[in-house]
């Protein structure tokens, strides 16, 4: 059983986060030890070795090209960095990238939008622990958060190119290994979420689910 995992589209529709197409098309290397565990309390879903990953399918039917949100529940198991991608699209060539690491070997955080000038967005000296991490891009430029801050930004907005590859945990054109880690969740809308929601669903591990269960909510009110 997977963490929760989900996709939303446009500002329209960003109330709901709707349920990734996982079941049809997840699927796990030959090779992957990969397998559910509990931290603290919270179901998580763990790889257990460099060569794992788990794939969602083609990146196109769950991500957008431009105007883009992802947050991601991770935990590191062990204290190795390594060049790995938390996600990815598993892809040959640059221009489709939609990509991170947490972290690089050097200890850099990187996020990748497309490729080429401004597309790659680094933060160094930070620590890594049970973390909720957020990733966007938009008419504010790139960002990335971490546990309801936020650790770096640009200007730079940029629209990827449209590509049939996978979109995966654990392999991606910059890395084709993956970290020890844990997942706890992954959402994704089709739109930069502002400021001040970055701080609510970055905050912990249940930010997301509070947020969308208070929408709901609202709009069972109104």
């Amino acid at each position: 059983m997977l963490p929760i995992c989900g996709s939303s589209g446009g500002p329209g529709s960003a109330t709901r986060v709707h349920e990734l197409p996982v079941r049809p098309i997840l699927t796990q290397t030959s090779t992957t030890t990969a397998s559910v565990s509990i931290h603290n309390g919270i179901r998580r879903f763990r790889l257990d070795g460099t060569a794992e990953k788990m794939v969602f399918g083609p990146a196109d039917k769950i991500l957008p090209l431009s105007n883009c949100t992802i947050v991601l529940g991770l935990r590191k198991t062990d204290a190795t960095n390594r060049d790995s991608a938390a996600f990815g699209v598993d892809v040959g060539t640059n221009t489709p990238r939609c990509e991170a690491a947490i972290p690089k070997a050097d200890g850099d955080v990187q996020f990748i939008w497309k490729n080429g000038a401004g597309s790659n967005l680094l933060v160094s000296d930070l620590t890594f622990g049970d973390d909720v991490w957020g990733f966007t891009t938009g008419a504010r430029g790139m960002e990335i958060w971490q546990n309801g801050y936020l650790r770096t930004s640009s200007a730079t907005n940029l629209t990827r190119v449209s590509t049939s590859e996978d979109f995966t945990w654990g392999e991606g054109k910059y890395s084709d290994l993956a970290d020890l880690v844990e997942y706890t969740h992954m959402l994704i809308w089709k739109h930069q979420m502002n400021k001040s929601q970055m701080v609510e669903l970055t905050g912990d591990h249940y930010s997301s689910l509070k947020l969308l269960q208070k929408r709901d909510a609202a709009r069972l009110v109104a």
